[in-house]
């Protein structure tokens, strides 16, 4: 397992990096915006080493998906879990912001391709916003923690998700 440590000097973007112990060649980062926030960690020197990321941030970031909470997954050389990616640019309504745009009914922009939670088989509130409230990495275990209740408003008084 790989050792975070908050680094002393932020990014130009406002993201606060860390600083990573053991030989990595991916860094987690935390935005202190409303910004994309992941946690990342990969050992360049083993190749079927444990990768987890997951996001937290705000769903109407630009190129922003319905997948707060979401998360990809290596282990032993092989991705398990997996993000689907952006569609087509050219879809109607592709751009669009409201809670009512087209744009969340692609298949690839909405919940429902993501590796998040589906309450009612209903996606995430367009307007949401999660963050990080627990983080922590030592040598023996990890673990990082989401709110996102506001995801899944007025469905759920209180949705947390984590990963360790």
């Amino acid at each position: 397992m790989t050792i975070l440590r908050e680094s002393t000097q932020p990014a130009v973007d406002g993201r606060v990096l860390f600083s990573v112990e053991n030989d990595v060649d991916e860094y987690a980062v935390r935005t202190v915006s409303t910004d994309i926030l992941y946690a990342l960690v990969r050992d360049r020197n083993d190749p079927g080493a444990l990768f987890v990321g997951f996001k937290a941030g705000y769903n109407q970031v630009n190129h922003g998906h319905l997948d707060l909470g979401n998360f990809e997954l290596d282990a032993l050389g092989v991705r398990w879990a997996r993000d689907l990616g952006s569609d087509n640019y050219n879809l109607p309504d592709y751009w669009g912001r409201s809670k009512d745009a087209t744009r969340w009914t692609y298949y690839r922009l909405n919940s429902l391709s993501h590796n998040v939670c589906t309450l009612n088989d209903e996606s995430q509130d367009v307007m949401a916003e999660a963050s990080f409230k627990k983080f922590h990495s030592q040598t023996d275990a990890a673990h990082a923690v989401v709110d996102l209740t506001s995801a899944y408003t007025p469905i759920s008084a209180k949705s947390l998700r984590g990963i360790a």
